[in-house]
C-alpha cells in the first residue's frame, strides 16, 4: 500500500469512527499532515469522491442501518449520526435509498420468537 493510500485509509476510519464530530477538509488534511486542498485533491483522485461527500455517504450508510435495525425515529437518527439539516437529509437519502426515511421499514426479530414485526412510519 503506498503512503498516499495509507493516509486515505486513515482518515476513512477517523471519519468512520466519528460521524458526530463536525469534519472540515481543512482538519482532515492537517491529520495527514497534507494542505486542504491537496489533500481534497489526492482523496479524489484515490476514492473519486470528496472527504466531505465521502462522510455524507458514511452517514447515509449509518442513517440506513439504524432505520433498518432500530425502532428510533428520524429525528434521533439524524442525532446520531451527526446529521443537522432534516431537508437535506431527506433530499440525500431519497436520492441515495429511492426512498424518504420516514418510509423505511424496519423490522426486528422478537426475543424466543421466529416472527417479525414490520413497521412502515
Amino acid at each position: 500500500m503506498s503512503r498516499t493510500e495509507q493516509k486515505i485509509s486513515r482518515i476513512q476510519l477517523v471519519m468512520n469512527n466519528d460521524l458526530l464530530h463536525p469534519w472540515t477538509t481543512k482538519e482532515l488534511g492537517r491529520l495527514v499532515s497534507l494542505s486542504s486542498s491537496h489533500f481534497r485533491k489526492i482523496f479524489k483522485d484515490e476514492t473519486g469522491t470528496t472527504p466531505l461527500q465521502h462522510l455524507k455517504k458514511l452517514k447515509l450508510h449509518a442513517a440506513y442501518f439504524l432505520l433498518t435495525t432500530e425502532f428510533l425515529s428520524v429525528k434521533e437518527v439524524m442525532h446520531r449520526v451527526g446529521i443537522t439539516s432534516h431537508s437535506h437529509f431527506v433530499k440525500d437519502f431519497k436520492e441515495v435509498y429511492g426512498a424518504v426515511p420516514s418510509r423505511i421499514e424496519r423490522s426486528v426479530e422478537l426475543p424466543g420468537n421466529h416472527s417479525s414485526i414490520s413497521d412502515k412510519k
